[in-house]
């Protein structure tokens, strides 16, 4: 028979080693999460929805191991940050696009400027400054309505 005392040792070992399981948990979690936004930057058109898919496996393997919504939260946020940053960045290279054919059919305009206030926008983000200026330059095209629809999704609902 164990005495209370071997009792009580073998149950801290217990919640010692359980502690240690949710600690590796979270570190692979945050390791997957660093890759799933760093490697294998140059993937198919599918990139996004494969980190999403990426990011809800590694909040499930989190919450079964009981970590807080704040270490949850603060994993997930480094993978969506790159998908915003990802559908953001798709605007710009249209924009990029649209201004390349505007100076190649002889438009005249500084397009080093509206490319720098483009990824300026971007980065605050305001849907509607971005077609104001772009229509302000009469650059703005249809292209871009689905790709802006796409990051106020994402923002809204953190799917795509």
């Amino acid at each position: 028979m164990f005495s209370l005392d071997e009792i009580k040792e073998v149950r801290g070992d217990v919640f010692a080693k359980a502690e240690t399981v949710k600690t590796l948990g979270e570190e692979i979690a945050d390791l997957t999460a660093f890759n799933v936004t760093r490697v294998g930057r140059f993937a198919g058109a599918d990139l996004q929805q494969k980190m999403i898919e990426a990011r809800n496996r590694i909040k499930q393997l989190l919450q079964s191991l009981g970590s807080s919504e704040e270490k949850i939260a603060r994993i997930s946020n480094q993978i969506e940050d790159m998908i915003l940053h990802d559908l953001k960045n798709n605007v710009a290279s249209e924009t990029d696009r649209i201004t390349h054919k505007a100076i190649t059919s002889g438009r005249q305009f500084n397009r080093e400027q509206v490319q720098k206030r483009i990824r300026e926008l971007l980065n605050e983000y305001d849907r509607k400054s971005i077609i104001t200026y772009l229509k302000e330059q009469n650059l703005y095209e249809d292209e871009l309505t689905p790709l802006l629809d796409k990051i106020d999704k994402f923002i809204q609902t953190r799917t795509l």
